[in-house]
């Protein structure tokens, strides 16, 4: 390698007899892994000073460096990827669909053009959630009427007060969702299904969800979705005026998921 980075540098050399430096500066990372070093016959005969030699070693070792980061710091550095996108939730038992519905709506987002005051319709969406058996968090795949599905990935703590929670969300289309159904199924192990009805109403950033849950009843679920670096605690202040606006800030609240309460009523 030295016989290969000295043959360079004479080939290099000016018909002045000065040496031109570039050759070597594309070869110095092998000059540093074996040699000169400062001082040596090598060394000399490249026509090195200490200063150049320096500036060679500390380049290639910082190239080094920029080599060693880790993949996925260098893609989020490159934009790729963004924070794990997280919510507040509140979860509460309620009487009934019905009659929290007209009070949720009044709370709803006005269209853009529509007339003020009127408020947005609430959505109507058929889930269908196989949660599999992970070891952090909680993994389910949600199927809705029309053959589409979305793999999701939670975790939250399992708390009755307002928490806390991120998650990741896959969409799907509907020729791949039965395929991975059943791969998940066999290699993760199918913990259990919940089957719902989800009246969804929007307010700012609230995603107020009153779900009939089949074999359970029905429920209210809050989602504050935060911004990114906003404080949890902006988030459970939110949650926690809805509640009171809805008239449930003594609803008896819920911890953990629907699929625990199915578990625990069989």
């Amino acid at each position: 390698m030295l016989r290969r980075v000295i043959s360079t540098m004479q080939r290099s050399s000016g018909s002045a007899g000065v040496t031109v430096m570039t050759p070597c500066v594309i070869t110095c990372a092998s000059v540093v892994a074996v040699g000169p070093r400062p001082g040596s016959s090598t060394f000399s005969a490249l026509g090195l000073c200490s200063r150049t030699w320096d500036g060679l070693v500390g380049a290639t070792v910082l190239q080094r460096r920029r080599r060693r980061v880790a993949p996925a710091a260098a893609v989020a550095q490159r934009g790729i990827l963004s924070a794990v996108p997280r919510n507040i939730e509140i979860k509460a038992r309620i009487d009934a669909v019905e009659a929290m519905l007209p009070r949720a709506t009044s709370l709803a987002d006005t269209p853009e053009g529509a007339p003020e005051g009127a408020p947005l319709a609430p959505e109507l969406i058929e889930q269908d959630d196989s949660f599999y058996a992970v070891p952090q968090g909680r993994m389910k795949l949600r199927r809705f009427a029309d053959g589409s599905a979305e793999l999701i990935h939670y975790q939250r703590p399992d708390d009755v007060g307002a928490r806390a929670s991120d998650y990741v969300r896959v969409p799907l289309d509907a020729a791949s969702a039965p395929a991975l159904h059943e791969a998940l199924t066999r290699g993760l192990g199918l913990l259990g299904r919940v089957r719902k009805r989800r009246w969804l109403v929007l307010v700012g950033p609230t995603r107020i969800h009153l779900d009939r849950v089949e074999g359970l009843g029905d429920f209210i679920e809050l989602e504050v979705v935060l911004r990114e670096g906003q404080p949890d605690a902006e988030g459970i202040a939110i949650a926690e005026g809805l509640m009171r606006s809805l008239g449930l800030a003594e609803a008896p609240r819920l911890a953990g998921a629907y699929l625990d309460l199915l578990a625990a009523a069989r």
